[in-house]
């Protein structure tokens, strides 16, 4: 492997170990806000809203933009640049999964951030059209950010098969069963706080992983 394939991995590998560092924190602060929200019964839940929203006071609400903005920072400056650069190394099996996250992830947040300004304009003006508009809006941000989504799965998934990593796999399935338990706890609200413990969970193995990945292409155990 020539030297520069080789420092697309290290570098895809360091800025994924950060995104994980992110979304742990990211995670904590979710299950902290979603027992607070659960143990004082300020929730209002339901099927749409997959259990994930629950209604927020100041500090609830301080929570929930410190979530956002570690989110968003984790994802954008070095989900989808490790992503990037893993594709870098492995074009053929890597650049599926880089694409999707990147167009999922950015023009579905794009597309959301239109939708809900669409949809104050149509809070004044009550305008079909403009509610219309808002809905389609809305709904394609929802399929791109879940091709997103899928895009992340696939990537753990590819990855971990490019490494030689059972554990990145195992990641990967877990990041499956989060939507399905955010899901049930949309018809079960007190148990609102276990998706957060599935995500937390997941990218603590990735964490993990990539630490163990580095050792062993120090060794030489994996050849890159």
């Amino acid at each position: 492997m020539s030297e520069e394939l080789k420092w697309f991995v290290v570098s895809g590998l360091e800025k994924l170990d950060m995104a994980a560092i992110l979304m742990m924190i990211v995670a904590i602060l979710g299950f902290v806000w979603a027992v607070d929200a659960s143990s004082t019964g300020s929730m209002a839940l339901s099927i749409r809203n997959f259990g994930v929203l629950p209604v927020v006071g100041g500090v609830s609400l301080i929570i929930l933009l410190a979530m956002l903005i570690l989110c968003l920072v984790a994802t954008y400056a070095k989900l989808i640049p490790s992503a990037r650069d893993f594709a870098m190394w492995r074009l053929d099996s890597l650049s599926t999964p880089a694409k999707l996250l990147s167009l999922g992830f950015v023009w579905g947040i794009i597309l959301f951030i239109i939708g809900v300004i669409i949809a104050a304009a149509a809070a004044s003006t009550k305008s079909l059209a403009t509610f219309t508009a808002t809905a389609i809006a809305v709904l394609i941000a929802a399929i791109l950010i879940l091709l997103g989504y899928i895009g992340l799965v696939t990537f753990l998934f590819r990855l971990g098969r490019a490494l030689n990593s059972k554990m990145f796999l195992i990641t990967a399935v877990i990041f499956i069963l989060i939507p399905i338990t955010r899901l049930i706890a949309g018809f079960i609200p007190r148990i609102v706080y276990i998706p957060w413990l599935f995500e937390f969970e997941a990218w603590l193995l990735t964490y993990v992983e990539i630490d163990t990945v580095k050792k062993k292409m120090i060794s030489g155990a994996i050849q890159i």
